[in-house]
């Protein structure tokens, strides 16, 4: 562990007695075996996490698209999202008379995509609820399509919208030339 060494002050005739100088030395190899023993045991010990991930199955594009297994969208279930450059994003209701407005992926904004489709929730909810439809299928429906200068940090985080919003059925479709051109004015 550790020890005194003694230098060996002599008595001299005729001088001044000094204090004997100890030297010591300590033996630094167990702790350093303690603190392996240490780093092994919390090594085993310990979870590692795994990576998490959100399934997501895609079409292969090899597959020739069949008409008659394309799913029907009703236009007031429907909401789209267009993800454009310099991180912007645009949503609009409904297929047939869309009107784009600018969305914030940021939560707190008022105008923010996650609060557009609360509020689309909601209204398909509503009108469930209501009995105006007796088709069980009628909840929002959310197409997401991207341009090709989108960023795919921002493609992440529609989709983490997506789950977090417990929306049942969305779509990554392709982006169409008329809506390249609505956003283009904006």
């Amino acid at each position: 562990m550790s020890e005194v060494q003694d230098s060996g002050g002599e008595k001299k005739k005729g001088k001044k007695i000094r204090a004997k100088k100890h030297s010591t030395h300590i033996d630094m190899t167990p702790m350093v075996d303690l603190a392996f023993l240490l780093l092994t045991f919390f090594l085993f010990t310990t979870t590692l996490s795994k990576p998490k991930a959100m399934p997501l199955i895609m079409p292969d594009k090899n597959e020739v698209a069949d008409p008659t297994k394309e799913t029907k969208v009703d236009d007031e279930d429907a909401m789209t999202i267009i993800l454009s450059k310099n991180n912007r994003v645009f949503y609009y209701f409904g297929i047939k008379e869309p009107k784009v407005e600018q969305a914030s992926f940021d939560a707190t904004k008022p105008n923010s995509l996650r609060k557009a489709i609360i509020e689309k929730k909601k209204e398909c909810e509503s009108r469930l609820k209501a009995g105006s439809t007796t088709n069980e299928r009628h909840k929002v429906v959310i197409l997401i399509k991207a341009d090709k200068d989108a960023k795919y940090k921002n493609m992440i985080d529609v989709l983490d919208e997506m789950n977090i919003n417990e929306v049942p059925v969305y779509a990554i479709v392709e982006i169409t030339p008329k809506e390249i051109e609505m956003i283009s004015g904006l």
